[in-house]
């Protein structure tokens, strides 16, 4: 199906970013699978918390350091030299974006990774460290980047490919207290995508004071049957105030409803749901759809049987006529 290709192209092209993969990844993976990158530690205050268990999430005050281990693994039968590094990011439009390159912003530039090169015998793993200096002059708010486990780059055809996998960095500074992590769900809604296949769409706004990477499992009901759970097309990811729509793919074999639709939302330890009465309208533009099949026999049902009345009302016709006929013909 053309949606699921379109999914797994989403999942390959999240993968190159390694452990941008999702939230509940506890390692990442480039999509050619030569380097792999993931998060040793996390603070014991963030036990309850699956991110900080994959990415390096924390709150510090102006003038404090963090201190991370990294694993970093080559998975091929080839020795590498990997570049590893910390670089900007950004969060907007619901995605967690990387900049390019070694692109610098205040949370890159207070981030060390030692060392900063690393050669992997085939099939090898090496630990590194991440080791981030808060200014004692820093503003307050919250940064982004990512650190990056880098392949030399590549030349093919006269175009240049960077390899590299990351981890992300979500950092939030001054305050006696973290603020707090929160979201909401809503508006879900009914629909189709460029292609004609059905999805649920709902609204997800960030109503907290930190960065939330908000998935989605749906689950359709009604009587005597149930579908689900689908999955949303990877995580939402929004800071402060942000708002996005999340979409979750429906088997094109489920039928158009109505159904009771209810989305279980999730980022973190954090989880909202939400629920709604659902009908799919329309049809799938490059198939017969199932629910309109009544009306695909209707139409060839319909001429088919005129012709058959027809045809009965013209042999009818014809045998009343033969005996009128032979009763005007006068014996001798």
């Amino acid at each position: 199906m053309r949606w699921r290709a379109k999914t797994l192209m989403a999942w390959v092209a999240v993968a190159m970013l390694g452990g941008f993969v999702a939230p509940h990844a506890a390692a990442a993976q480039s999509a050619s699978n030569n380097v792999g990158i993931r998060l040793l530690d996390a603070p014991v205050n963030r036990a309850d918390d699956p991110r900080a268990r994959v990415y390096i999430v924390d709150q510090l005050d102006p003038g404090a350091s963090i201190h991370r281990r990294i694993e970093v693994a080559n998975a091929t039968s080839d020795r590498l030299t990997v570049q590893l590094y910390a670089a900007a990011a950004q969060v907007e439009q619901g995605e967690f974006k990387p900049l390019d390159g070694h692109t610098a912003n205040d949370l890159s530039g207070w981030t060390t990774v030692t060392p900063s090169s690393v050669d992997l015998a085939p099939n090898t793993k090496t630990i590194a460290t991440v080791d981030v200096a808060v200014p004692p002059d820093a503003t307050g708010g919250e940064r982004y980047a990512a650190v990056w486990a880098e392949l030399p780059p590549t030349q093919s055809h006269g175009v240049t490919s960077v390899n590299r996998v990351g981890l992300r960095m979500y950092l939030s500074i001054g305050g006696e207290a973290e603020p707090a992590s929160d979201f909401a769900v809503n508006d879900l809604r009914a629909g189709r995508d460029s292609a004609g296949h059905q999805l649920v769409t709902a609204a997800v706004t960030n109503t907290g004071g930190r960065a939330v990477d908000v998935a989605g499992q749906l689950s359709l009901a009604r009587t005597g049957l149930n579908a689900g759970p689908f999955s949303s097309t990877g995580a939402v990811t929004l800071a402060p105030t942000q708002q996005a729509t999340m979409s979750i793919p429906v088997r094109p074999q489920v039928s158009r409803g109505p159904w009771n639709a209810t989305l279980t939302a999730t980022s973190g330890n954090l989880s909202h749901t939400a629920s709604g009465r659902l009908l799919f309208i329309g049809a799938p533009h490059n198939a017969v759809p199932g629910d309109y099949g009544w009306l695909l026999w209707l139409l060839l049902a319909v001429p088919a049987a005129l012709i058959i009345v027809g045809g009965i009302l013209v042999v009818l016709q014809r045998r009343s006529r033969i005996p009128a006929a032979s009763g005007g013909v006068s014996a001798r």
